[in-house]
Parts: structure tokens; sequence; C-alpha cells
């Protein structure tokens, strides 16, 4: 039995011992290998593969400024797009972005939420977004590697969702606040 402990223990040392020791400042922006900000949000992040590279599906939601009107194109909720970024170790300055997610498949909507996973019996890569604007709450694609790009399957409602996401209230109540202005 002890010497199981040691051999866990000693396990555990070399495991430590290798690993990358990666920060998330929520007041520092993430910036990608060039230096600039990424326009990269509500999104997920899945290393597919043992030591393979991370990967960060997200939102791009445009240039928008600092104090300025998030209502207007093109920046904001009703500006959208699906990055893949893909990084070594998560690090701040360690991020490349690969590609638009989306093929010319997708409808045309407001997206938001990212999720992508791996489906082991299709040996799919599968994307789901929250939809709002395209008749359904959420859009699926599916691609053969994690790169994609990712080809639209179909749209569901929450009811229907294998996995249903909660809602995004913040993006929500911006989304109203804005059409109640008249801004499309």
């Amino acid at each position: 039995m002890n010497k199981m402990r040691v051999l866990s223990l000693v396990a555990t040392l070399v495991a430590a011992a290798n690993a990358t020791r990666v920060i998330h400042s929520n007041v520092l922006p993430q910036v990608n290998t060039t230096g600039d900000i990424m326009d990269a949000h509500d999104g997920t992040y899945n290393q597919w593969t043992t030591d393979g590279p991370w990967y960060y599906y997200a939102m791009g939601y445009g240039t928008c400024k600092q104090n300025g009107e998030f209502c207007h194109s093109p920046c904001g909720y009703g500006y959208s797009w699906i990055g893949v970024w893909k990084s070594d170790d998560m690090s701040n300055g360690t991020w490349t972005l690969v590609r638009e997610a989306r093929d010319d498949t997708w409808p045309k909507c407001t997206y938001f939420r990212v999720h992508t996973i791996y489906n082991k019996a299709t040996k799919l890569y599968v994307m789901w977004v929250n939809l709002n604007g395209g008749g359904a709450d959420y859009a699926v694609g599916t691609s053969s590697t994690p790169d994609g790009p990712f080809t639209f399957v179909h749209k569901t409602n929450a009811a229907a969702a294998a996995r249903p996401l909660p809602s995004n209230a913040a993006s929500a109540t911006w989304f109203h606040r804005c059409r109640a202005r008249g801004v499309p």
C-alpha cells in the first residue's frame, strides 16, 4: 500500500513539474500573436488531444469602442462572427486566428454563445450556437476537423435540443434596448 502511495505522489509531482501556469486576467485584454486585442468572447476552450494545441471557439463582435454607441454596426451583439483560435499553451499572446468557423451554408442571423464538442460516434466536431432572428433557438454545424469550416446541419428550439443552454441575459437585455431604439 505504501509503495502505491509513493508511486502516486511521484506521478503527481512529475505532472505538476511539466505543467504550464497560465493566468487569465479580467483586467488585461487577451492578445493574439501579433499583440492585437482578440475579438473573441463567450466561447469554449477545448484541447482535443493530450499535449495537442488548445482551441478557442469564440464570438467576434467587431470593432467596439469604450464608451461608444454599441447599437450600430460594425460592433456588438448584432454584428457577430465565429472565430476558431489556436494556441499551444493558452497563455496571453500565443493565440492565432485560424479562420471564421462557419462556411457559407449558415443562415443569416445573429449568433452568440458558441459551444463545440467532439462526437466519437460520428467522428465529427459539432458546433452549436444560440440564435436570435433565425426562427429557432440554436443552430448546429459539423466539421471533420477542429479547425473547421463547420457546415450548417439544422436549427432547433430549446425544447427539442439535446443539451439546452441557459439564455444570455446580458446580451438579451442589450439587444432589446437597441431594438427599442429602432436599431436593426
